[in-house]
């Protein structure tokens, strides 16, 4: 929807993803190596408050008119600062990080759906970061680069003077879990962001992932259908456990050994841990 609009409009006679193939085989496929694209969240880069509400001036800065709709900020595949809604903002990221800037490439324009109406998405790279600029459809490009070009010479000298990151930070599993838990995924429900710590590193990974991505369809589909608020699962030499509420989704895989009551523990600590960084 977020590329080719409502799907009532759609033309089923000629209907065709030519020219999104990359983009729909990597966002399908990509569930089974990512299996925070299950939750429908985007990774946050943690940021002090004071300067989110700088970088947060710095992009209003650029909403001074009546044809720009919103704006953030990337850094790398994880969102450093968003002024729109939480949706959005996951389109947005999703679509970066499936489609990047190459190479020499410096500024894109796409069209796209969201919010009920067509809108232009402008992106820049900047040394770093991309900004991203949602514009009305009849934006032309022209008009609006050179307010980010000055966008750009801002931020170089914002970097020389506040402490954004620069690079994305990460966690490793072992700094989080135990060596008898495999894998987790933290989802902020409200804010639409996501923690999912790359597995380990060794010759079962592809393993772990694949069952991960089994137990939490599961979950989620007791979730949304049953309506439960927690799920234990065994299965062969893994015990997963998964809760949800009105604030957040947690998943997490052990192996058979580790105690059902150790991995309800494990999950409300996860949370207590890595909330202040959603």
């Amino acid at each position: 929807t977020f590329l080719l609009g409502p799907p009532n409009k759609w033309r089923r006679t000629v209907f065709s993803l030519d020219g999104f193939e990359d983009v729909f085989e990597r966002s399908v496929l990509g569930v089974v190596s990512q299996p925070d694209l299950l939750v429908g969240g985007v990774s946050k880069t943690p940021v002090a408050t004071e300067v989110t509400e700088r970088v947060d001036l710095a992009l209003a800065s650029l909403e001074n008119d009546n044809t720009t709709l919103g704006s953030l900020v990337l850094l790398g595949d994880s969102v450093l600062h968003s002024r729109v809604n939480a949706e959005e903002t996951r389109q947005v990221a999703n679509l970066c990080s499936l489609r990047p800037l190459k190479n020499s490439q410096k500024v894109r324009i796409t069209p796209v759906y969201s919010e009920g109406q067509w809108k232009s998405l402008v992106v820049l790279a900047l040394r770093w970061h991309t900004l991203c600029l949602l514009v009305t459809i009849d934006t032309a490009l022209m008009s609006v680069l050179p307010k980010m070009t000055q966008f750009e010479q801002m931020w170089e000298y914002m970097l020389s003077q506040t402490p954004i990151p620069t690079s994305v930070v990460s966690f490793s599993m072992s700094e989080v879990l135990g060596l008898d838990l495999i894998a987790f995924v933290l989802h902020d429900r409200v804010r639409c962001k996501t923690i999912a710590p790359p597995l380990r590193d060794d010759p079962s990974r592809v393993l772990h992932t694949a069952t991960l991505v089994w137990f939490m369809r599961a979950a989620q589909e007791a979730f949304y259908q049953s309506k439960l608020s927690t799920v234990q699962l065994t299965k062969a030499h893994y015990k997963f456990f998964a809760v949800c509420d009105d604030n957040y989704q947690v998943f997490i895989l052990g192996g058979k050994a580790v105690p059902s009551d150790r991995l309800e523990v494990e999950a409300s600590r996860i949370v207590s841990f890595f909330k202040v960084l959603l």
